[in-house]
């Protein structure tokens, strides 16, 4: 009689951990179900971010191709073939100061033609030339390329500034960890260095100064960087 309580509690127990086994076995072939939920799901939400990357990437390298392309197709071929605005009135100025002639007389109208016509600057290629507006000092970084005629001195200054321009890019580059790619865009893109480039202005060389005097400056060289500073102010 004792034996029969003994065996319940037996056949109890051994339900009880069958049970417990066949619940072990349902979570775990319910956890690679989970598993796998999450991955798929973390593909889909990554799917458009990779869509927009993608899109983003083909429309900076759109915008590159497009910009080099009128860049080097439309703006150089130009420059380097016509004399236009600017360049001229440097060019005659710091001539006649190499050729010593008195700085006072670049100022006047009628005589500043005649010299301009003199060089070989002929009135396709600058109706008028003018200096009023300006200081001698202004046309002293011309003066070495007055050895040359004015179209040749030219082209020597656009080669002049895609050097200033490559350099700026490389300390952008240290500066900022960009892509080449982004800063390639960043300056094809800009309306002024087009400009410059035309019209033989300093702003590429004003924007190298800036860029070397912020690069000394977080290097901890400060009395170096307010000098650059400063001569750009000048």
């Amino acid at each position: 009689m004792d034996r029969k309580p003994a065996a319940g509690k037996t056949f109890a127990t051994a339900t009880g951990i069958s049970d417990r086994i066949s619940q072990v076995n349902i979570q775990v072939t319910a956890s690679p179900q989970s598993d796998s939920q999450q991955c798929s799901g973390a593909k889909t939400g990554s799917a458009p971010r990779n869509w927009v990357v993608q899109v983003i990437l083909a429309a900076e390298w759109l915008v590159l191709i497009a910009g080099a392309g009128y860049l080097c197709g439309r703006t150089i071929p130009r420059a380097w073939q016509h004399l236009d605005t600017d360049f001229p009135n440097y060019y005659v100025t710091a001539r006649l100061l190499r050729e010593d002639y008195n700085a006072d007389r670049v100022y006047e109208w009628i005589w500043i033609q005649r010299e301009k016509n003199r060089f070989g600057i002929t009135r396709s290629d600058q109706p008028v030339v003018a200096f009023v507006p300006l200081t001698p000092f202004s046309a002293l970084l011309v003066w070495p390329l007055t050895f040359w005629s004015a179209l040749t001195a030219k082209h020597i200054w656009i080669i002049f500034n895609l050097v200033l321009l490559s350099a700026s890019a490389l300390l952008l580059r240290s500066l900022t960890a960009l892509e080449w790619r982004r800063i390639v865009i960043l300056m094809v893109v800009t309306f002024p260095l087009h400009k410059n480039l035309l019209y033989r202005q300093y702003y590429i060389l004003l924007l190298l100064i800036f860029i070397v005097s912020l690069w000394l400056y977080l290097h901890e060289n400060r009395l170096l960087a307010a000098w650059f500073w400063e001569s750009d102010s000048v």
